[in-house]
């Protein structure tokens, strides 16, 4: 993975040969990024699936950040009763069906 600041096709071209060896047999799956279509000079391009294992990493990432977050807003909580959690339950049963 590499750090791309500019999405110009130029760019994107220059950044992708630079890791990739690209061949006319593979099928490359792009999000329809319009600057993707500098490749098409090389082979049919379709990134979809980099772009989603990126995204997936990126909020395993973030996740980390979420659960300290989670952890902080529990630490700051007050004492609920299971009686209490029973009734917000059944009251609020109708928005989660």
């Amino acid at each position: 993975m590499r750090l791309i600041t500019d999405y110009t096709g130029l760019s994107l071209k220059k950044n992708i040969e630079k890791c990739c060896v690209l061949s006319h047999d593979a099928l490359l799956n792009t999000d329809g990024e319009k600057g993707f279509n500098t490749l098409n000079e090389e082979k049919d391009h379709r990134l979809l699936w980099l772009k989603i294992i990126i995204g997936n990493i990126k909020n395993i990432i973030l996740l980390g950040y979420i659960m300290d977050k989670i952890k902080e807003y529990l630490q700051r909580s007050f004492h609920i009763s299971h009686r209490q959690i029973v009734y917000i339950l059944n009251i609020s049963a109708s928005y989660f069906s």
